[in-house]
C-alpha cells in the first residue's frame, strides 16, 4: 500500500517532468523515472550533504547525529549521491532518445543530466518557497484555490491559452490577459534557461495569466490554477474542464489513465476529420465498446475515472 501510494504521489507531482524528458512510458517506468526526477528536484539538499553531512542526513533520512558514522565517511557518501543523480538523469534521457537520434559519446550523455538537474532543482525550489506564501495570502484574502490537471507540451500550451481566451469572452468571465506574476514566471524562466533543450519542448516561452476583480487564472505546463472568492472559481472550473476536453492537453496524471485518455482523444480526432463519413461507423462503435470495457476495469482514483468517463 505504501509503495502504491508513493507511486501515485510521485506521478502526480513529477509526472509532467517525466513526460517532458522521456515521453510516454509504461506505468512502471513512469513511477521509477518520477522517483529519479524527484531526486533531481531535491539535488540542492543532496549537495548540501557534502558540506554539512550530519545535518543533511538528519533532514533527509531522519537519522539522528548520534547514530551516524564519521563525518568524512558521510561526506563521501553524499558526494557520490550528489554526482550520481545528474549522471543517472543524463543517461536516462539518452536511453529514451527517439530512434534515429545521432550517437553521442558516453561522457556527453552523462554531462547532459547536470543542466537538466539544475533546472529542475531551481524551479522546484522556487515553487517550494512560493506556494506556502501564496496559500497564506489566499487564506488572508479569503480566496479559494481550484486546480485543473492539464498536462501540455510547449506547442499545445498556447493553443490551450487561446481556447481559454475564447471561452472567457463567450461566457462573460470577467478576466483578461495580464503580465504573469513572479511566482508563475520564475519557474518557467529557470526551466527554459537551465533545463536545456530537453525541457524547452515542454515549457512555454511565456506563461499565460488572466486577472479580474474576482478571479485570477494561471496556466502552468501541468496544471491550471483558479483563485477566487465564492462560487466563481468552481463555476469557471466546470466550464474549463468541458471546453478543454477535445484539446491535446491531458487532464489525468496516472500513467494508465493517461494511456486511456490518449486512446479516447484519438477516437474523437479520427471522428472529427470527417464526421459525415464516420457517423454510425461499426468500427468506431466497436472501438468505443472496447474503451468502455477497459474503463470498467482500470484501477485509478475516483477523480481520474470521472474525467475519463466524461
Amino acid at each position: 500500500m505504501l509503495s502504491r501510494s508513493l507511486g501515485k504521489i510521485l506521478n502526480a507531482i513529477f509526472g509532467w517532468a517525466v513526460l517532458a524528458l522521456f515521453g510516454q512510458t509504461s506505468a512502471r517506468q513512469k513511477t521509477l523515472l518520477s522517483g529519479l526526477v524527484a531526486l533531481a528536484a531535491a539535488w540542492p539538499l543532496l549537495a548540501m550533504g557534502v558540506v554539512v553531512p550530519r545535518i543533511a542526513t538528519m533532514i533527509l533520512a531522519f537519522v539522528p547525529p548520534s547514530a551516524q558514522g564519521p563525518a568524512w565517511m558521510m561526506r563521501i557518501i553524499w558526494s557520490v549521491v550528489a554526482l550520481a543523480v545528474p549522471i543517472a538523469v543524463g543517461l536516462a534521457v539518452a536511453a529514451k532518445a527517439p530512434p534515429g537520434s545521432p550517437r553521442e559519446p558516453f561522457f556527453k550523455k552523462m554531462l547532459r543530466g547536470f543542466p537538466i538537474t539544475l533546472g529542475l532543482a531551481c524551479a522546484f525550489l522556487v515553487v517550494f518557497v512560493s506556494v506556502p506564501i501564496l496559500r497564506f495570502m489566499a487564506l488572508v484574502q479569503k480566496k479559494k484555490d481550484e486546480h485543473v490537471p492539464l498536462v501540455t507540451s510547449a506547442d499545445a500550451y498556447e493553443d490551450v491559452a487561446v481556447r481559454l481566451d475564447d471561452l472567457f469572452a463567450r461566457r462573460d468571465i470577467d478576466v483578461s490577459r495580464a503580465d504573469p506574476p513572479w511566482w508563475l514566471e520564475a519557474p518557467t524562466l529557470v526551466l527554459r534557461k537551465l533545463g536545456g533543450r530537453a525541457l524547452r519542448g515542454f515549457v512555454p516561452e511565456r506563461a499565460a495569466y488572466w486577472r479580474g476583480p474576482h478571479l485570477e487564472i494561471a496556466l502552468h505546463p501541468s496544471d491550471l490554477l483558479l483563485r477566487g472568492k465564492g462560487a466563481v472559481g468552481t463555476w469557471a472550473h466546470g466550464l474549463i474542464v468541458e471546453e478543454l476536453a477535445d484539446t491535446p492537453a491531458l487532464q489525468t496524471f496516472d500513467p494508465d489513465a493517461q494511456e486511456l485518455e490518449g486512446q479516447i482523444r484519438r477516437v474523437w480526432s479520427l471522428y472529427d476529420e470527417n464526421p459525415e463519413a464516420h457517423r454510425d461507423s461499426p468500427l468506431l462503435h466497436k472501438r468505443v465498446h472496447e474503451i468502455v470495457e477497459t474503463l470498467g476495469g482500470i484501477d485509478v482514483s475516483d477523480e481520474e475515472w470521472s474525467i475519463l468517463y466524461r
